[in-house]
């Protein structure tokens, strides 16, 4: 069961760097407050740092806080990043998937469901070097952006099992 979700949680991460793979899981009706959550609209963009990037890692160097997007034959998706943390929605055709990253966990969910899965962040990242996985190079169209802290915080509505915690 954990190495279902921690491929879950690398399908995620994978699809936040232009991943070319396809989900297939049933999606049940949303709850209320899960669904107003992620249709708020949380960052407003502004000049400054607009540009394109290669990867993830390019973004948070240049130190500004940021919402990106970017497309794909087989899905797009929208990542807002200040510093470390992190919050992601990728569409692949009817599906939704979501990633937040507030600095001590990473939370995944697709919407529609009422459980997601969480993982440590210092956990994830040192299952990510571990495995010796290359890092998916894509194309973000980015610009700066007024991202508050509360844009990383778990959505509630959901709940979390927590798939990894030690390293």
């Amino acid at each position: 069961d954990i190495i279902l979700v921690l491929a879950l949680i690398a399908f995620v991460l994978a699809a936040c760097s232009g991943s070319k793979e396809q989900p297939s899981a049933p999606v049940p009706a949303p709850t209320e407050a899960a669904a107003a959550q992620e249709a708020a609209p949380p960052a407003t963009g502004s000049a400054g740092m607009a540009g394109t990037y290669r990867t993830l890692e390019e973004i948070k160097a240049a130190g500004k806080p940021m919402k990106c997007t970017w497309t794909t034959a087989q899905g797009s998706g929208t990542a807002l990043i200040s510093g470390e943390l992190m919050k992601t929605e990728t569409v692949f055709g009817v599906k939704t998937f979501f990633l937040t990253d507030d600095g001590t966990y990473r939370y995944t969910w697709t919407r529609g469901m009422v459980q997601g899965t969480k993982i440590s962040t210092a956990y994830q990242k040192q299952l990510e070097q571990q495995s010796g996985a290359k890092k998916t190079q894509g194309e973000y169209a980015c610009e700066e952006a007024d991202i508050g802290p509360e844009t990383f915080a778990a959505p509630t509505g959901i709940s979390f099992v927590d798939v990894g915690t030690t390293y």
